[in-house]
């Protein structure tokens, strides 16, 4: 496996890969995010064949795997390669599909190659002419030294695989540049919502209560500080486990309703 070195070189390689007619793919480039990666040495990418392109994310909790490939077969030919390569105890993927179709010629490969479902997640978002929601004083926004007590609210509750947990340099960053939002009480954080902004897209990326303080009112006082803070967004998009009901049913109360997509995560040894 080669490592990427720098943001500019991840980019080249994605636009030759595309010109070489490999559209199949489930690999996003994010700058903030994946230039962290890079800088800590986790980012990798292998090339099987004349048509697959594999992106490796090592992390402590999984190796993720990403592609771009022109059929599924080529999918079919290179996870186990990749896995194998790996030889670590959990190695992941995932992919979005827009109807049961795609999900179906997926997860057949996945299995295939000794996968498996982990979860699945479902895209909601709504579209906000204008925004009424006025200022929440009681929420505010973290700092660095709150980076270790969210760490562990993360681990805590989200699981690392199918949602993602930021690395504590990527919280860190989440601080600094006012992204995370927090309800303080006496000595401890309450709960906390990760918003990114897009151009005129409002993306929520988590949102907790902890579980002593649930049932009053502090996940709405969060989505309601995020989006006066959204001013000027237009589109606000989320993803939420199938399964988290309360969750769905907090975010329907906002005006989020589900899109077609949905994303799957496979796991081999996890």
């Amino acid at each position: 496996m080669q490592k990427i070195s720098s943001w500019n070189e991840l980019l080249k390689l994605v636009s030759e890969f595309r010109n070489k007619g490999c559209f199949i793919n489930n690999f996003y480039p994010n700058e903030s995010e994946m230039t962290v990666w890079i800088e800590n040495g986790e980012l990798f990418t292998e090339s099987i064949g004349e048509y697959a392109y594999f992106f490796v994310h090592k992390t402590e909790i999984a190796n993720f795997i990403y592609f771009f490939v022109k059929d599924l077969a080529d999918i079919k030919i290179g996870l186990p390669q990749i896995r194998d390569e790996l030889q670590t105890a959990v190695v992941a993927f995932d992919y979005i599909c827009k109807d049961d179709e795609e999900r179906k010629n997926i997860e057949t490969v996945a299995l295939s190659c000794g996968f498996k479902l982990r979860a699945s997640l479902r895209r909601m978002s709504f579209v906000l002419k204008e925004n009424f929601f006025e200022d929440e004083q009681e929420i505010t926004f973290p700092v660095l030294e709150d980076v270790d007590t969210l760490l562990e609210m993360f681990n805590l509750a989200f699981d690392p695989v199918s949602e993602r947990i930021p690395a504590r340099e990527r919280l860190k960053e989440y601080i600094e540049q006012k992204s995370i939002l927090v309800c303080k009480k006496p000595g401890r954080i309450a709960g906390f919502a990760v918003v990114e902004i897009q151009k005129k897209n409002m993306y929520l990326k988590h949102l907790l209560t902890a579980s002593d303080f649930r049932r009053q009112g502090i996940a709405e006082k969060l989505l309601k500080k995020a989006f006066f803070l959204s001013r000027g967004c237009v589109r606000f998009i989320l993803w939420v486990i199938n399964s988290n009901e309360p969750a769905i049913n907090l975010y329907k109360k906002f005006g989020y309703k589900f899109e077609a997509l949905s994303n799957y995560t496979y796991v081999s040894n996890g």
